[in-house]
């Protein structure tokens, strides 16, 4: 075959695997008529939209001061602050001024599909599969079960697309050791890792663990092998340790912990008799989820990895039994195992013993990213023996039919298509179609600087989840890794249980409401709720079904208070909140095992807002007597303060917020985000990227 006849079969390959996931979603992407629903416009859209707005800015988004009275951002391994295939698409966001964030994350799920599928592709011909068997191998994971059925998590879409990759480095370390393959097996790990998915991560180092330590076993590979995958595995850690730092300290602040107190043994997972849909796609009625009436999440009961598919699978088990395709049909086998969790013995005796951390990161169901390419591949062997002595037709048609029926049976389903309608779209202009509510909450709440917070009584949840977005500051949000300090603080007003992370407002007529600078709560128009009926609120105005109640025994967001209460625990702290007693605008309440400040309980003073940024604010403080200036800013580490350019230390007052102690007098306090957990992420990051180098460089 000519070089130019190969460079076409390979521009044809590319072609035909970027094609297949832009017509796969086609009505979301080039029409009006449907959008990927559920967390991409609810989730990640507001995410997408700070982070926009930050770049367009100048900054790095370090802080979010919009969501639960403040929380960090660039730790959140979601928001893919620091994943380098994310970064084009936030800069298209910033210079489009956020008016395009669902389209462009839109697109984003799309090409990391192809993504997906060249890298499935690269992997089959690492394992020596034609070409045309490796294009049935891409499509079908492309295609396949899991990202036709979790195209609305970001960044699970974008980690299961650098898992093929992985793989590929643990096959190509087992033929022979080079530095630069070890790199990019750490280098495909780092990208998992930023891509910002714990449960994909989980998912993919393990079945890269689980190959590597097949191949040894079964005698295709060495013992260096399993040692030379951990490595890969720290060393990716290590580059990606900019994120990861961060990360560890913001779930250590987090209720993301106990999780692992309110899951079923093995962590629930699907009944065995679910597998049928890996063979026919409706198997579990998830055509119409109107009529859906099984026990778990219907986006989990799609596991259809094409007709065509399954049947090359079995053909490879008369065919094969070399030691690459055992351990890839162990790995497959596993991955169906771990899918259903608490129903086989195995995952019961295996999920208590996890260390917690892992354990509250582990969706059992997210093993279906290891199940599709597993079966992928082993499909591409089937191909492989059947048809790579066929004419070159008759292999495309194969390929065709294969993916029209993954296009058949995948596009346009419940689990990744929405109406526009119903869909819950947030720009940074309107919120869910209107315009008019977001102007006059704006107008509202900007009379004050820094602005009032804004609550849902009684409405949707995305006021929330859209406060970075649009702008607005709110007590509130649906973010898995929100503190475990503040929801505790938040419950008191609300009803929830520890682990959950979205608080409706119960009680309006709590003080604590006013701590936190709760001005304005929102409510459905028509709504009936009894909390509404409250003598602290009183309607303001009605507007696109819409109602606007204030509050207006909000205190701002800085006072000034000499009359502390002491306590020594979170617990002892939120006893207090809940005191009848206890008076926001009159008592503090300090939490600390060191000795008191002299406060006085009569102090009297004031507070002038110079500056607020979000990594940043400064103050003029003026008391008569020594006194606490208390915040409704969220206690985090990394926060530090200045007293008249003199550190001062930050205190944990009102069980989840920052305090500084200030002495009689006028004086200028300063507070600033500097999380030392960043420096050294990113120190530990470049010292990892120099190794890199240096080690490409030596073999080269």
């Amino acid at each position: 075959m000519t070089g130019s006849n190969v460079r076409l079969r390979r521009i044809g390959v590319g072609f035909v695997l970027l094609s297949a996931p832009l017509l796969f979603f086609s009505r979301a992407l080039f029409t009006s008529k449907a959008v990927i629903p559920y967390d991409l416009p609810g989730y990640h859209v507001p995410q997408a939209g700070y982070l926009a707005k930050s770049l367009a800015e100048g900054r790095l988004p370090l802080w979010d001061p919009h969501s639960y009275c403040g929380m960090p951002f660039a730790a959140n391994l979601q928001a893919q602050v620091f994943y380098p295939p994310n970064w084009p698409f936030a800069a298209i966001n910033a210079l489009t001024h956020e008016n395009y964030l669902l389209d462009v994350l839109e697109w984003h799920v799309a090409l990391h599909m192809a993504l997906a599928g060249w890298l499935a592709y690269l992997l089959c011909r690492r394992l020596r599969l034609g070409r045309a068997a490796a294009l049935f191998g891409g499509v079908s994971y492309e295609l396949g079960a899991f990202f036709a059925s979790q195209a609305q998590h970001q960044g699970a879409v974008s980690g299961a697309a650098w898992m093929p990759l992985a793989w590929a480095m643990v096959f190509a370390l087992a033929e022979r050791f080079s530095w630069r393959r070890l790199i990019v097996l750490a280098l495909s790990v780092a990208m998992i890792v930023l891509a910002g998915f714990p449960a994909v991560l989980m998912m993919a180092i393990a079945s890269t663990g689980v190959l590597s330590i097949g191949l040894f076993l079964l005698r295709g590979a060495s013992w260096r092998l399993p040692l030379q995958t951990i490595a890969a595995g720290v060393w990716g850690a290590a580059l990606a340790a900019v994120q990861l730092v961060p990360a560890k300290e913001l779930i250590d602040w987090s209720t993301a912990h106990l999780r692992t107190d309110f899951t079923d043994i093995g962590g629930g997972g699907i009944p065995p008799t679910a597998f049928g849909a890996v063979a026919w796609p409706n198997w579990n009625g998830v055509f119409d989820f109107s009529t859906y009436h099984q026990p778990w999440n219907p986006t989990f009961a799609y596991f259809y990895c094409g007709g065509a598919g399954v049947l090359l699978v079995v053909a490879g088990l008369w065919w094969f039994r070399s030691a690459r395709w055992q351990v890839l049909l162990m790995t497959s086998a596993l991955a169906a195992h771990v899918m259903m969790g608490g129903h086989t013995p195995f995952m019961r005796f295996v999920y208590p013993r996890l260390p917690r951390m892992i354990r509250s990161s582990l969706y059992d169901e997210f093993g279906l990213c290891v199940l599709s390419l597993g079966l992928a591949v082993l499909a591409a062997y089937g191909f492989e023996a059947l048809l790579a002595r066929r004419a070159l037709m008759l292999r495309a048609a194969v390929v065709a039919i294969a993916f029209a029926d993954l296009w058949w049976a995948g596009a346009g389903r419940p689990m990744n298509t929405g109406d526009p309608d119903a869909a819950l779209r947030t720009s940074a202009r309107e919120f869910e179609g209107s315009r008019n509510v977001v102007d006059r909450l704006r107008s509202l709440t900007t009379a004050q600087s820094p602005p009032w917070r804004i609550d849902a009584i009684d409405s949707t949840q995305m006021w929330g989840n859209a406060a970075p977005v649009l702008g607005y500051y709110t007590a509130s949000g649906n973010e898995p890794l929100a503190s475990e300090r503040f929801l505790a603080v938040r419950r008191i007003f609300g009803e929830a249980h520890e682990w959950e992370r979205y608080i409706p407002v119960k009680a309006p007529a709590s003080p604590v409401l006013d701590m936190l600078g709760m001005r304005y709560l929102i409510a459905w128009n028509d709504s009936k709720s009894e909390a509404l009926l409250s003598p602290a609120i009183h309607k303001l105005d009605s507007i696109d079904g819409h109602a606007i109640w204030e509050n207006g025994d909000a205190l701002p967001r800085f006072t000034i208070i000499g009359n502390v209460y002491r306590t020594m625990s979170l617990t002892d702290s939120v006893a207090r909140l809940r005191s009848p007693d206890f008076q926001p605008a009159r008592e503090v309440i300090l939490e600390t095992k060191g000795p008191l400040p002299a406060f006085q309980p009569e102090a009297n003073g004031e507070v002038q807002v110079l500056s607020y940024r979000p990594e940043s604010f400064a103050l003029s403080v003026r008391t008569d007597r020594p006194a606490l200036l208390v915040s409704s800013e969220a206690f985090y580490p990394g926060w530090h303060a200045t007293v008249d350019g003199q550190e001062a230390p930050v205190l944990l007052v009102n069980a989840a917020f920052r305090g500084v102690a200030v002495s009689q007098g006028t004086h200028r306090v300063e507070m600033t985000y500097k999380p030392a957990s960043f420096r050294l992420g990113l120190a530990i990051s470049a010292a990892a990227i120099l190794l890199a180098l240096l080690a490409l460089r030596r073999e080269h």
